[in-house]
């Protein structure tokens, strides 16, 4: 797989991608997950402005130029943000001098062009004709950013829907869909149903009348 994204100009680097920002820990994430907010003006992250996205155990991506592909960045990581390549050790240390300092590429989009034969018959005869191929392709540095426990976190279900209809010439239904409303119950027993219904259809009232009455003593 990394030789046939290197003949598509997608270099993987063999390396872990951390963010020491900080503000992962705001939403429960640790170093390995980095999170995104920089983006490019693809068609597919350019209504994402400042929308997070995040990407579980990540690797970083480069670009190079090869015939008959044209590679585009999506997004990267903040300069907050170091790689490693002790991917063997249970403990990382990060070292400013040694680690290399984001920003870091995480995902690139391409478009890839190749000759192809096809036959075409007329008057009951064969002709060859070379037709050029395209396709396009999406390259993400983690592998773990669409799975269960993380597509749900803010823009990386929009940013997947986003890559798909990219990928299938649907420009025209990428977009930022509105989030689905969460189902929130308030569990109550029996007892506290009592004391909420006996507070605000007796208790309030009595209290109010018990103030009323204070004030009018008062003033005899």
């Amino acid at each position: 797989m990394v030789k046939l994204l290197e003949s598509w100009g997608v270099v993987a680097n063999k390396d872990l991608v951390l963010d020491t920002s900080g503000i992962g820990t705001l939403f429960g994430l640790s170093e390995v997950v980095p999170l995104v907010s920089n983006y490019e003006f693809h068609a597919i992250v350019r209504d994402m402005r400042e929308i997070a996205t995040a990407f579980p155990l990540a690797r970083s991506l480069e670009t190079k130029s090869v015939d008959g592909a044209t590679v585009d960045k999506l997004f990267s990581t903040s300069s907050n943000s170091f790689s490693t390549t002790e991917l063997g050790s249970a403990q990382i240390r990060l070292d400013p001098k040694k680690n290399k300092q984001g920003p870091f590429t995480l995902a690139v989009a391409g478009s890839l062009t190749t000759k192809g034969s096809s036959a075409e018959s007329g008057d009951n005869k064969a002709a060859g004709e070379n037709k050029d191929k395209q396709g396009r392709f999406v390259v993400v540095g983690s592998s773990g950013w669409v799975a269960n426990n993380i597509l749900r976190f803010n823009g990386n279900r929009d940013l997947f829907l986003n890559m798909m209809n990219w990928l299938s010439a649907d420009e025209d239904l990428i977009s930022i869909r509105p989030k689905e409303p969460e189902d929130r119950r308030l569990n109550l027993t029996r007892q506290q149903m009592a004391r909420i219904l006996y507070g605000s259809v007796f208790g309030l009232p009595l209290i109010i009348i018990a103030a009323g009455l204070s004030v009018w003593w008062r003033r005899r």
